[in-house]
């Protein structure tokens, strides 16, 4: 699927082509109407053209800036949820945002030898508008999230900024910890919710 400065872009481009030559056919045909259409579907054309390359570097900037922090994840101190020998050990792999969204991934390994059918916990983590002192909090509940036993996945989760930090655009976010962990098993083909006091 195209982007929308891409579909800008191309419409710009066409339909520059298409006005010079028909520009060029006004000037050789000496057909004043034509050549004064034809200036100003030109001007038009080139405007949309300008837009598109305009939003088509906005979005390349953007992109390479969520990259980039993606990059900066990756070479800081991860979080993890306790220790390596905890029944479900929750590690970070990266956390992020850009201006509209949190990213974030993860990397969860059940110890145990028992298949986890879902599982959900809660993030801490600030950004450079966070007072001191406080924390922001969410709520991660991963509903496709089977686990089997003694083995690792990895899984992501996005959700969307709300409006006042949208206002406030990149906010450099830092994940600080994660905790209350709570999984869910099938016994007897119903979901039981144990937490991670339960699994040890």
């Amino acid at each position: 699927m195209f982007q929308t400065y891409e579909i800008m872009f191309a419409i710009g481009a066409i339909g520059i082509i298409i006005s010079c030559i028909f520009l060029l056919i006004a000037v050789i045909k000496n057909a004043r109407k034509l050549k004064i259409l034809t200036i100003i579907s030109t001007a038009i054309f080139v405007i949309i053209f300008s837009m598109g390359i305009s939003l088509g570097y906005y979005y390349y900037e953007n992109s390479k800036d969520v990259l980039s922090k993606a990059n900066d994840n990756q070479l800081e101190t991860k979080i993890i949820s306790g220790p390596s020998e905890d029944p479900i050990v929750i590690t970070e792999k990266t956390f992020f945002d850009d201006n509209n969204y949190y990213y974030s991934e993860f990397q969860i390994k059940n110890n145990t030898n028992i298949e986890i059918s879902k599982i959900s916990f809660h993030i801490l983590f600030t950004d450079k508008y966070t007072q001191p002192g406080s924390v922001y909090d969410q709520h991660i509940f991963l509903l496709d999230s089977v686990i089997p036993p003694n083995k690792t996945v990895t899984k992501d989760y996005i959700w969307k900024k709300n409006y006042i930090k949208q206002e406030l655009l990149n906010s450099d976010a830092k994940l600080t910890k994660i905790q209350n962990i709570v999984c869910y098993v099938n016994v007897n083909n119903e979901q039981k919710r144990l937490e991670l006091s339960d699994l040890k």
